[in-house]
């Protein structure tokens, strides 16, 4: 088991995750549509425009609410919780050679489980959806619309919709953060020095990460990226707060929705350091 590997393994969790989001859109469609038919309609089906109307919203808001996270969709989020169960054994595998305190991957891997349930199953994490329902529910009544036209709309939107962008970004990117939150804290109390920047190559690499990829670092050569972007020295997907720090968990920043990019840091022996990076480091005074 590598670093790589638990990579892997977060990214595959992450995606699976997505798609059971777009699958819980998919089964709520129907039944958030159906609301409309609680709503107070005339002769020829069309809603009302009353003040009993407007104020039944807040009803149907909460029945949506309170029946929106199925068994399934709690099964999915279990799976996902698993996956950074996963991925921490992995990383707690492979950093096993330095000596790393268990019991501080074992917290790290809690505290970022803890937050992704928190996200997953709160409603909070779906204001952009449920915002949806309800303009479209005002928009209806104010304008006695077909009622059947109301509840098709419903249905599409939802179809459509998902969990709130930031949230889907946080819930992506956890096993990566978690990851390297576990790989710099071992690594820490290791004493290591030596990092190589590595990650499965993308068309949309950026010209920062790429122009590190493959290559072994110095401890102080990856704090001075931190130093320079706490100094105003921004990059293309750079993450607000990266410093001398936070680089080791934020590294590249932020690539498509995800709050963290495909690369990773992972500790290196000074035999496996090339002989052009331990070159550039001698040259900067990091090595005799």
């Amino acid at each position: 088991m590598s670093i790589e590997t638990a990579r892997g393994i977060g990214d595959e969790a992450a995606a699976a995750m997505d798609k059971e989001v777009e699958a819980l859109m998919k089964r709520a469609s129907a039944r958030i549509a159906a609301e409309v038919s609680t709503l107070d309609t005339d002769a020829l089906g069309r809603i009302k425009p009353t003040a009993a109307n407007i104020q039944h919203i807040n009803a149907i808001l909460d029945r949506v609410s309170a029946t929106l996270f199925d068994d399934k969709y709690v099964e999915a989020v279990t799976r996902y919780l698993n996956g950074l169960t996963r991925v921490s054994g992995t990383v707690s595998t492979a950093l096993k050679s330095l000596g790393a305190d268990d019991a501080l991957l074992s917290v790290i891997a809690r505290r970022a489980k803890v937050g992704a349930a928190t996200q997953l199953l709160s409603t909070s994490s779906y204001r952009d959806l449920l915002g949806s329902v309800s303009a479209q529910l005002i928009n209806g009544i104010v304008t006695g619309a077909d009622a059947s036209a109301v509840s098709l709309g419903l249905a599409e939107a939802v179809d459509a919709s998902g969990i709130d962008r930031a949230v889907k970004s946080q819930i992506d990117s956890a096993p990566a953060a978690m990851q390297r939150a576990q790989t710099a804290a071992a690594s820490e109390q290791a004493g290591i020095v030596f990092y190589r920047f590595q990650g499965r190559p993308i068309k949309t690499t950026r010209p920062w990460c790429l122009a590190r990829e493959g290559k072994v670092w110095h401890v102080e050569e990856i704090r001075e990226w931190g130093r320079e972007a706490a100094a105003g020295k921004r990059w293309d997907g750079m993450i607000e707060g990266t410093n001398e720090q936070t680089i080791f968990t934020y590294l590249g920043g932020w690539y498509g929705d995800r709050a963290a990019c495909r690369h990773v840091v992972y500790p290196v022996l000074p035999s496996r350091v090339p002989p052009e990076d331990m070159a550039r480091m001698r040259a900067k005074g990091l090595v005799d």
